[in-house]
């Protein structure tokens, strides 16, 4: 004897056939729009939207108070222009290093040539020769 179908797959069946053939028509049936649906970073679009470097540059400068460059000694022993302690380790350097120049990179600081962009040069340099000194010492 066979066993009755229960009712709930006569509810069940048509909807979900319905849902299958709803989902069919939303994607091969719809108008399409002839765009990609690829997205585009806003750093690699192309055309007038996208501002040159030097525009970029220019626009980051402009404040209401100069730039102070500010928080640095470029004169005194290495280990103070750094600021880290005498007997620091070589990573200890680096780091230190590094980020004084994520801070005081003539490039992120404004325009080529202009005042700001000369002292953080003067400070890069500083920091350069900071750390090749502590470095070949450490190295000795």
């Amino acid at each position: 004897m066979a066993r009755p179908i229960p009712k709930e797959v006569f509810y069940f069946v048509p909807l979900a056939l319905g849902l299958v053939f709803a989902w069919i028509a939303w994607k091969f049936l719809r108008p399409d729009s002839g765009e990609s649906q690829f997205q585009v970073r806003e750093a690699d679009r192309k055309g007038p939207a996208t501002a040159s470097a030097a525009d970029l540059a220019q626009a980051k400068m402009k404040r209401n108070e100069p730039l102070q460059l500010m928080g640095i000694r470029i004169d005194g022993p290495p280990h103070q222009i750094l600021g880290v302690s005498i007997q620091a380790t070589p990573p200890e350097i680096q780091k230190a290093y590094r980020d004084l120049m994520k801070r005081y990179h003539p490039d992120k600081i404004g325009p080529q040539g202009s005042r700001e962009w000369k002292d953080a040069q003067r400070i890069a340099e500083a920091i350069n020769r900071a750390k090749d000194a502590l470095l070949k010492q450490r190295l000795r």
